[in-house]
């Protein structure tokens, strides 16, 4: 994206990001008007897949010219002078041209191979149909858009469209695109990416597939810790955010104090992330928390951390089901909590002030085959002195065998 003759000058690249992450185009065009952030540094990995990607379009070409493959190549430097050396070398009829360039009205680019094929046009008893690698094993959306982008460039300079498109596969394979199953949908997003450089719409950062190769994903992380907003929860869809926010909870915090059912989702579903906001928000507010966990059917166990997941462990053939109780702040040894009653019906000690009390243990991970048993005694979450360590590598749990009894725990911090 770039001014070209008092104009904004829109390629396949701004089109596909366009389809991607509307707020990356809204950044693009603050920058391009010399307003907003500056954008991050290219990573390791996006520059890594430029080399490979130059690599295979490389061997490619190097695979035409030893086929005995007549190729012109067109030396990259202007947009407008490589349009014109582009017609000149349709013109001659060569069976390749690499790095075709086009430029009409706003739009424009460089093509990697334009290749002859024999259905009369304006340039003779032949014509050309676009050919790019890619190092994807199987064909895109977005290489869609960029086929059908370039196809159309290249028939208002051949006067007739072209039928089919083609991509070089990483796996060495080569799909054929017949143009005419798609050019609605790619024209659509063009003309849609028209009307937002004309009109811009607000739009904020969501995050998406690009976000690992996005140059400004180093400023939408600082904006999503700046609100404290829902998508630092670990886990969460956009979809989950969008009927929390609908609840009015727009936040981590809200989320962690969050004791209403939400509309149109599940009790599961919500329990997970209320937990998850609240060992989250309680790291990020200073405050230490922990998971309490006690089997609840089956022999004596063992919680294993692999992988940052727990597994439970057992010796015997029978069921074992997991209930996880909900994060309460790490207590000291001498200011452990527990209620006599059964229940978690007060807010703990060491809690943020404004948190509400804790609701009955949830069974939020069953393993199933479930056999229900009588309900256990209380759990204490003591830590003893002698367990209190930074990572416990293991976590040992007993529990009563489908009978009341007494279930000790001692959970690491999380």
């Amino acid at each position: 994206m770039r001014h070209l003759d008092g104009d904004i000058l829109l390629s396949a690249t701004d089109l596909m990001r366009f389809m991607g992450c509307a707020h990356a185009t809204t950044l693009d065009l603050g920058r391009l008007r010399g307003e907003g952030p500056e954008p991050g540094e290219t990573t390791e990995g996006a520059l890594l897949l430029q080399k490979q990607g130059d690599a295979h379009e490389a061997g490619h070409l190097q695979k035409l010219k030893s086929a005995g493959t007549s190729v012109i190549e067109i030396p990259r430097s202007d947009l407008a002078a490589d349009a014109q050396a582009t017609r000149a070398a349709l013109a001659q009829g060569a069976e390749v041209v690499f790095q075709g360039a086009f430029l009409s009205g706003n739009w424009g680019g460089w093509s990697d191979f334009l290749q002859r094929v024999d259905r009369p046009s304006h340039l003779g008893p032949f014509s050309y149909e676009v050919a790019d690698t890619k190092l994807k094993r199987s064909v895109q959306p977005k290489h869609v858009l960029q086929l059908v982008l370039y196809s159309d460039l290249l028939a208002k300079v051949q006067v007739v469209a072209p039928e089919f498109a083609h991509v070089e596969l990483g796996s060495g394979e080569r799909a054929t695109l017949r143009l005419a199953d798609f050019q609605h949908y790619a024209r659509a997003a063009r003309a849609r990416l028209e009307a937002f450089v004309a009109d811009p719409r607000p739009t904020r950062p969501v995050p998406c597939a690009d976000c690992g190769l996005c140059r400004w994903a180093g400023h939408c992380e600082g904006v999503w810790q700046a609100e404290d907003s829902l998508f630092n929860i670990a886990n969460v869809t956009r979809g989950q955010v969008k009927k929390l926010e609908a609840a009015g909870v727009s936040t981590m915090a809200a989320l962690a104090a969050l004791t209403e059912p939400v509309r149109g989702m599940a009790a599961g579903t919500q329990a997970r992330l209320v937990t998850q906001a609240r060992l989250q928000h309680g790291r990020k507010s200073g405050v230490r928390l922990h998971r309490c966990a006690r089997i609840i059917s089956g022999r004596t166990g063992s919680l294993k951390r692999k992988r940052s997941r727990w597994h439970v462990n057992h010796s015997s053939q029978l069921p074992v089901a997991v209930e996880w109780l909900p994060p309460t702040p790490r207590p000291v040894h001498s200011q452990a909590f527990h209620s006599p009653s059964g229940e978690m019906d007060q807010p703990h000690p060491l809690a943020p002030e404004g948190w509400p009390p804790f609701p009955q243990p949830l069974n939020l991970n069953l393993t199933p085959p479930f056999t229900p048993v009588p309900k256990l005694a209380p759990l204490h979450p003591i830590l003893p002195p002698h367990t209190r360590t930074r990572r416990p590598a293991s976590v040992r749990i007993s529990s009563a065998i489908c009978g009341s009894g007494t279930s000790r725990s001692t959970a690491p911090s999380s």
